[in-house]
């Protein structure tokens, strides 16, 4: 009987320990996580500051000839910067008797200026023509160039363990561009000389003189087949040219980036781009030529298209779930812009060939 009562005890013990020591049910069962969101989008905006963004201007004090030398055969008129050779009224072949009973090809229908040469000695008088095609003024900048950038992205490919991703991404970018040019320059002149015989006649000593078409009985004959010759010569120019333009980019290619940690990722990024220019082109200058001291002025606007690639890189640092710091660089290769100015033949040219724009900014995914 004691037996019985003891193991009943005992039984009774260990029943009324165990829920003690086993754990409730619901300790056991897994707890469910939520999945970290996934933001496949982005967009980001920066200020950029652009450089190696080159101009140049061509044609500086561009002018062709004032007057008309013509060619050089004798029933031509010829004008020229200092003095006029023309067909008169003797006739076809402008034949004049030359006193001794025969005849003459010459003129009486001639004058000449200040800066004709006379030369009684060898008994000529040369008159002359001058222009230019311009000079130039290479390599002028005035960087950075200020901007801004607006990027949209999306994700398309990742690694299964989140080691790098790859998408594709378009851009649009603003460049205010402006260069002021103020160098005195030395342009290649031509100066085209006719020189005329005066039939033995000795002109007068005065700086200007001139005859008419009809002629008289004391009008002096020269010949009117010159023989011509053209040098080379340099005309001083100086003045101010100020070039602007808006250049609005958009860009179009695939990016791959490589998560550096928790916080810091690093991208490629690449593709096709257009670039939009609209400019304007000012310019005020003074050339030296054979009339003396000559202002050329010109203001125009201009527009076009052009097409290249671009490859950059950036750094972003993420500051919480969907906000993020970056900062990065792009080469451009969209070639050259050429705005000319139809009445000068002036050029402004804009050298996109090798630009670079830092952009730093911030980005949102969602």
């Amino acid at each position: 009987m004691p037996l019985s009562l003891c193991a009943t005890s005992v039984a009774l013990g260990q029943n009324a320990i165990t829920p003690l020591l086993s754990p409730p049910d619901d300790a056991t069962a897994p707890v469910a996580l939520e999945p970290k969101e996934q933001h496949l989008n982005f967009v980001t905006l920066g200020y950029q500051l652009g450089f190696n963004i080159r101009s140049s201007f061509k044609n500086i004090g561009r002018f062709g000839p004032a007057t008309n030398p013509g060619s050089t055969n004798g029933l031509s008129n010829h004008s020229y910067d200092d003095g006029y050779n023309l067909v008169d009224s003797s006739g076809t072949g402008n034949e004049h008797p030359n006193g001794t009973g025969g005849n003459v090809e010459g003129t009486w229908n001639w004058g000449f200026g200040s800066g004709a040469t006379v030369n009684n000695g060898n008994g000529t008088i040369s008159m002359h023509s001058l222009s230019s095609p311009g000079g130039t003024s290479n390599d002028r900048s005035d960087d950075p160039q200020p901007g801004f950038m607006l990027t949209f992205g999306r994700q398309l490919f990742k690694d299964d363990r989140d080691r790098w991703r790859a998408g594709l991404e378009t851009s649009f970018g603003f460049t205010d561009y402006a260069v002021k040019d103020n160098r005195s320059i030395g342009a290649p002149g031509n100066e085209l000389t006719d020189t005329y015989s005066l039939m033995g006649t000795v002109l007068p000593s005065s700086s200007s003189y001139s005859q008419n078409f009809t002629g008289d009985p004391n009008h002096i004959i020269i010949g009117d087949t010159p023989s011509r010759s053209i040098t080379r010569t340099v005309i001083p120019v100086s003045g101010e040219r100020d070039f602007e333009a808006n250049l609005f980019a958009f860009k179009l290619g695939p990016y791959f980036e490589v998560p550096l940690n928790r916080t810091f990722s690093f991208s490629l990024e690449g593709g096709v781009a257009m670039v939009y220019v609209w400019s304007n082109f000012r310019f005020d200058e003074e050339v030296m030529n054979s009339g003396g001291l000559t202002e050329i002025k010109g203001n125009s606007n201009n527009r076009d298209i052009e097409f290249g690639g671009y490859a950059g890189a950036k750094i972003s640092a993420a500051i919480s779930e969907q906000w993020s710091l970056f900062a990065g660089a792009q080469w451009q290769d969209v070639g050259t812009y050429e705005h000319r100015d139809r009445g000068t033949g002036e050029t402004a040219v804009l050298d996109l060939s090798n630009s670079i724009f830092f952009t730093a900014g911030i980005g949102y995914s969602f």
